[in-house]
């Protein structure tokens, strides 16, 4: 009767052979991604913690071989933003947020809204029309719009309904303009690493079907270990029953 052997006892030239005819057997199976699905995830979550980025868990909705990510639960810190930019971006940013109330957006990989990258949106529900002011005199290159409001400052007159609007819309715009910068380092950081991660998983998707994923099961003791027997020469044998 020929000897039967657990990969482990086999030869590297029998084992290579054995992986093989493992990894054909494996993959005309129904198999079950979930233990890959994880352990993806997890590398997912160690990639974007030290990218000191907020993140508890990633919720994957894409079928398997897929590898769309949803990153909304990711949440941006202030150590993330803060590596991207200067100080003197980091100042002006400080104080945009407190002219605005803090109502400042920040849209990181809302796969609702701009899966990829990173988008701010600038709401101007807690700004101050003397705050608001200020700004413009201070950042707007717009010789008429500051002499404008420095005029407005010096008689204190009242605001009508349309000026008002008119000082909100010009406060935006100068903060969009101001923020394109800093935007623009943190967008391409985020796409940036939106796509390796995408394509790390492709990379681990592929070890996953490939006859590696499978001789590092063997050789690691873990499924499908224990259910598979071979010859010397790394032939499979049908017997499961080895002691």
């Amino acid at each position: 009767m020929e000897q039967l052997h657990r990969f482990g006892d086999l030869s590297d030239k029998a084992k290579k052979k054995a992986a093989e005819a493992v990894c054909e057997m494996e993959l005309k199976k129904d198999r079950d991604y979930a233990h890959e699905t994880i352990t993806i995830a997890q590398c997912v979550i160690s990639v974007l913690k030290e990218e000191l980025l907020d993140v508890d868990d990633i919720y994957w909705d894409a079928p398997y071989g897929q590898p769309i990510l949803d990153l909304s639960s990711v949440k941006m810190t202030e150590e993330f933003f803060e590596k991207l930019i200067t100080k003197k971006e980091i100042k002006l940013f400080n104080e945009i947020q407190d002219l605005t109330g803090e109502y400042l957006e920040h849209k990181l990989f809302d796969f609702n809204y701009n899966s990829e990258g990173y988008e701010l949106d600038i709401n101007h529900n807690g700004m101050e029309e003397k705050e608001a002011i200020e700004f413009l005199i201070k950042y707007s290159i717009d010789d008429e719009i500051r002499d404008k409001y420095k005029f407005h400052l010096l008689l204190k007159a009242e605001f009508s309904c349309e000026e008002k609007e008119e000082l909100i819309r010009e406060t935006e715009e100068l903060i969009a303009q101001l923020c394109k910068p800093i935007s623009k380092k943190v967008n391409e950081h985020a796409k940036k690493l939106y796509e390796d991660l995408v394509n790390m998983i492709k990379r681990h998707e592929e070890y996953n079907d490939s006859e590696n994923y499978w001789y590092d099961c063997l050789e690691h003791k873990v499924y499908p270990h224990d259910i598979y027997v071979f010859n010397s020469h790394g032939d499979i044998i049908e017997n499961k029953n080895v002691a």
